[in-house]
């Protein structure tokens, strides 16, 4: 059995490898219901966090960068393959992350505005949706801006969890972080 099990992972790892993304069965239920309209509707969220006071080793570049530059679980939530194609590879410019259950995710990075992007790929559960972290100082403290917004299915429940779920993201990033304002 143990065999069998580790020979399924080698040919699902393989897969990931020559391109493919998501887990097999995960990949049948969204082309199944890719495209099939379910609650859906414009959504979106938008909470901003204080990360702290800008210090010699807390910049708004290095806050920035440990999102933009590092695993690609730091800003996908749920992803397990980065930009590069490895399991647990790191964020990439242009790249596609691969969410565990949702599906693939589109990764842009702004260098010069400070800006994250996450945008949904055909076939992912939520798709059309998109969530942007922009990162910013004011009076010497660092920012962050959450703004999902999106028509694809679950609008609802895309509201209420998918801030809560970057959210999340942000204070595990950043232990520090306090909510400052809601949209």
């Amino acid at each position: 059995m143990g065999k069998f099990i580790f020979g399924i992972a080698g040919i699902q790892y393989s897969y990931f490898q020559l391109g493919g993304r998501g887990f097999w069965p995960m990949q049948l239920f969204r082309a199944a219901f890719a495209g099939v309209p379910f609650w859906n509707r414009y959504h979106h969220f938008g909470p901003t966090f204080s990360l702290g006071k800008e210090t010699d080793d807390f910049t708004l570049s290095a806050a920035y960068k440990k999102l933009a530059n590092g695993p690609i679980y730091r800003s996908v939530p749920g992803a397990l393959i980065g930009g590069s194609g490895d399991l647990l590879g790191d964020r990439k410019n242009g790249g596609t992350a691969t969410a565990a259950i949702l599906g693939q995710v589109d990764t842009i990075n702004d260098d010069i505005n400070y800006e994250i992007l996450n945008r949904t790929q055909y076939r992912h559960l939520l798709h059309t949706g998109e969530i942007r972290m922009r990162f910013f100082k004011r009076d010497g403290q660092i920012y962050v801006t959450l703004r999902g917004t999106g028509t694809g299915n679950w609008a609802l429940l895309n509201e209420i969890f998918g801030e809560i779920t970057f959210s999340q993201l942000i204070r595990l990033n950043f232990p520090t972080a306090k909510k400052i304002k809601k949209e």
